[in-house]
């Protein structure tokens, strides 16, 4: 319990603007390592992390940042914000499919929305 309060919501912390940088995931997700093993008492090499991780229900951080993302876009995309009419476009072009709750993705040259 206290994991989940205290030290999974630090690094959890604004996840869903810096997530896709693959050093700080790992990084994460060896922290959440050690802490499942430390909170079963098993610091055997050889136990499966994935198994500890199960019994505690610890959902991967990959799996938990997928949701708060989605989440987020979910916020944007049904609130009348001015953030929603300046950065989800509709988009260029209407396809065959023509889904209503398509948006145009955003092009950019620089890692500030990527």
């Amino acid at each position: 319990m206290a994991y989940k309060s205290f030290v999974r919501s630090k690094l959890e912390h604004a996840n869903i603007i810096w997530w896709p940088h693959q050093e700080y995931v790992n990084k994460l997700e060896s922290v959440q390592n050690k802490a499942s093993r430390y909170i079963m008492l098993d610091c055997s090499r050889t136990s499966s992390v994935t198994i500890i991780k199960t019994n505690l229900e610890l959902k991967p951080l990959t799996v938990r940042t997928k949701l708060a993302r989605l989440a987020f876009l979910h916020g944007i995309y049904y609130s009348s914000s001015e953030f929603r009419s300046l950065y989800l476009q509709d988009p260029s072009y209407i396809s065959k499919c023509r889904d209503p709750l398509k948006f145009q993705p955003l092009f950019s040259r620089t890692n500030k929305f990527q």
